[in-house]
């Protein structure tokens, strides 16, 4: 007999994977769902991206770009909010700068 890792066929999500998370975004209840897990900080010194939000989803088109939908039709990406950064995929901070938003490299 064989043995099949648990993890068989499950892609491995990379550290950097979220950089790539822009467009349209719906938050979930369900952490089942979720494309992602994260965790909003108040200051940006701890966030791992940085996230400017968009007004449309048009304008939505590279990272840190985010447009916030209630609809999950209109969403490229479905997250999960916690209530710890450690149980989080990585953090953000909502920037008022459209510059500054983005992967913290």
């Amino acid at each position: 007999m064989f043995a099949i890792p648990a993890q068989a066929g499950i892609a491995e999500q990379s550290h950097e994977d979220y950089c790539y998370v822009y467009g349209g975004i719906y938050f979930t209840d369900n952490p089942g769902e979720a494309d992602f897990k994260v965790y909003v900080f108040d200051d940006q010194a701890f966030a791992d991206y940085q996230v400017y939000k968009q007004e449309t989803l048009a304008f939505a088109d590279r990272t840190g770009q985010w447009y916030i939908t209630d609809s999950r039709a209109f969403s490229d990406y479905i997250l999960y909010k916690v209530e710890e950064p450690g149980y989080a995929d990585f953090s953000i901070y909502y920037t008022d700068t459209e510059s500054f938003a983005g992967c913290d490299d």
